[in-house]
């Protein structure tokens, strides 16, 4: 996201729902978990209703779509995206995705929408290593650098995350200089970013 753009995000920064609103896209049991990599097209009418499930085409990233599942398409709060191994008869769930503002989707141990980089050492005992920001894919965690959170969230055969978070801060006009040092396809250590406290913009989950 465009520097500018974050000069007027810091009011939603660090906001997350009310506990007894969220819904698990990640729950502490696989059993509970709002997605499951065994789930259909049929499987989720069935259990979120006709309504609430509308075929779309869903983002990848750098503008690239698929074919896909919206979860409440029309409810922010609630919305959710998902990609399939298959596009044709949309099954086997590969990745679900949330990116809206005050989302009530929720990942154990408690992270969702707008949790801050504070929040995320303090869950992870100690700090992570991300991308830069200023371009598509700004503030990707790459590395929780064997910390609580990496052994969470392990990885799957081929090396990917099974859950993968995003960050951008929240800037006042004197912290720009500082988000421009910390812009770009480069990799920083947490520690570096303290003092903007991103928070999390994307969540998106493999499901298992």
């Amino acid at each position: 996201m465009n520097i500018a753009l974050l000069l007027v995000a810091g009011s939603l920064a660090c906001k997350a729902p009310a506990p007894q609103d969220t819904a698990w896209l990640r729950a502490p049991s696989p059993v509970r978990d709002g997605i499951h990599a065994s789930d259909t097209e049929q499987s989720l009418r069935a259990r979120y209703g006709e309504s609430a499930v509308t075929r779309d085409r869903v983002q990848l990233g750098e503008g690239q779509t698929a074919p896909g599942l919206v979860l409440y398409a029309t409810d922010p709060r609630r919305r959710l995206e998902i990609q399939f191994i298959d596009t044709v008869r949309l099954t086997t769930p590969i990745r679900a995705t949330v990116t809206e503002p005050g989302s009530l989707w929720i990942v154990y141990p408690g992270i969702t929408i707008g949790t801050c980089l504070d929040s995320l050492e303090r869950l992870n005992a100690g700090p992570f290593v991300l991308l830069g920001f200023d371009w598509d894919y700004a503030g990707t965690v790459m590395s929780w650098s064997d910390g609580r959170l990496a052994a969470q969230w392990p990885r799957d055969r081929e090396g990917a995350q099974s859950v993968l978070l995003r960050l951008e801060p929240g800037i006042t006009p004197a912290e720009v200089a500082l988000a421009r040092g910390l812009a770009g396809d480069r990799e920083f250590r947490s520690t570096a970013m303290r003092k903007l406290n991103p928070h999390v913009y994307e969540i998106s989950v493999r499901p298992r």
